[in-house]
């Protein structure tokens, strides 16, 4: 409670200028921390998005290189049996391919030394295997073709299994190299997840402290405001309805405590003046009243009371022509009649009809 006290002081202390600034400033400030929390997230999203593509697109591609080296193997072996050139075609060019993708996937995983060395491996296990395997048995069935040798002596090296071996090595290689990859997919997969929730978090509960520090700022400011002009109206409305003793009693530093003691100072001299002024009108020998435009009496003092000879209830908030007539022709005191005028007649009526800015002249 204390601490709420002292910051509503503190509050009050401040300039509406700075209030205002302050409370701009701290929404901004709020929502560039937002905007920064939310470019740190979108990124760290976005990598983890392009991890996510990276990984696959590995996979795509040494499931790619896995399906040339079976169209190298299949033609091979096509040829071995038949002779015939047309299936060296899908060797020669799962050849190329292979090639190929075993070079993009060193690129594509040039940040994991381990699968770079895997990819490596296979490069050199498919050169093993096409110098010592598909080469010279392609070389070999072309002299059987050609009638150089027996068709027994190329059984003999295909039931000796060194080239399957050998294949089912790259096979294993790349088997290896896509379960690595898998396990880095799932991986990255799941950063992505949570990447996205981040975003979202950050977002939602970013936007909803903007909006709540606004709403703070906004109500502890219009509190700050509005009841101190509220309370500076309302005093000035009761000073002009006659209580000289209303003041604002703000103590503040800023704009509206500025107003505010200026307003007590001028309620404070205006009451010093009024207090006076009641203190000359009371003890004035002369009769004064005073009137408003339509001749009605605002204010008489107690010799204006004694010379009409009318009470103040009577008088105040009510036209004053007849009672001065009343006064100088029918109260008996010139000697003549009631409603008789004895010659002069009161200087009043002819005050109020010369106007304000006039005076008549006194009777002779």
């Amino acid at each position: 409670m204390h601490i709420l006290v002292a910051a509503r002081r503190r509050l009050s202390d401040l300039s509406l200028r700075s209030k205002l600034l302050g409370s701009f400033g701290a929404i901004l400030v709020v929502l560039v921390i937002l905007t920064s929390a939310a470019y740190r997230t979108t990124v760290a999203n976005q990598d983890a998005s392009d991890a996510v593509a990276q990984s696959q697109h590995v996979i795509s591609v040494a499931e790619e290189t896995l399906t040339a080296l079976v169209d190298m193997e299949t033609g091979y072996r096509g040829y071995l049996l038949t002779g015939r050139d047309d299936f060296l075609d899908p060797y020669r060019n799962g050849g190329r391919e292979a090639a190929e993708n075993i070079g993009q996937l060193k690129q594509l995983t040039a940040d994991n030394p381990d699968q770079v060395r895997r990819w490596d491996d296979l490069a050199a296990r498919l050169d093993d295997w096409q110098r010592n395997v598909t080469t010279p048995g392609i070389e070999l069935r072309q002299q059987v073709n050609d009638g150089q040798i027996d068709l027994d002596a190329l059984g003999g090296r295909v039931a000796s299994g060194s080239g399957k071996e050998r294949f089912d090595a790259m096979r294993a290689v790349l088997a290896e190299g896509i379960g690595i990859e898998q396990t880095y997919l799932e991986r990255r997969l799941a950063t992505s997840a949570d990447a996205r929730t981040t975003l979202k978090l950050v977002l939602v509960i970013g936007t909803l402290l903007a909006i709540g520090l606004s709403a703070i700022l906004a109500i502890a400011i219009s509190i700050d405001i509005a009841k101190p002009v509220t309370l500076l109206a309302t005093s000035a409305r009761r000073l002009t309805g006659g209580d000289l003793d209303e003041r604002t009693g703000l103590r503040r530093r800023d704009e509206i405590g500025v107003a505010a003691e200026a307003f007590d100072e001028m309620a404070e001299r205006l009451q010093t003046i009024i207090m006076r002024n009641d203190t000359i009108l009371s003890t004035a020998a002369e009769g004064i009243v005073g009137l408003d435009r339509a001749a009605r009496v605002t204010f008489a003092n107690p010799a204006a009371l004694t010379a009409l000879g009318q009470p103040a209830d009577d008088l105040i908030g009510r036209g004053i022509m007849h009672r001065f007539d009343v006064a100088h022709n029918g109260n008996g005191r010139n000697g003549g009649p009631p409603g008789e005028s004895t010659g002069g007649g009161s200087p009043v009526p002819h005050t109020l009809a010369l106007g304000p800015s006039n005076t008549a002249p006194a009777p002779s």
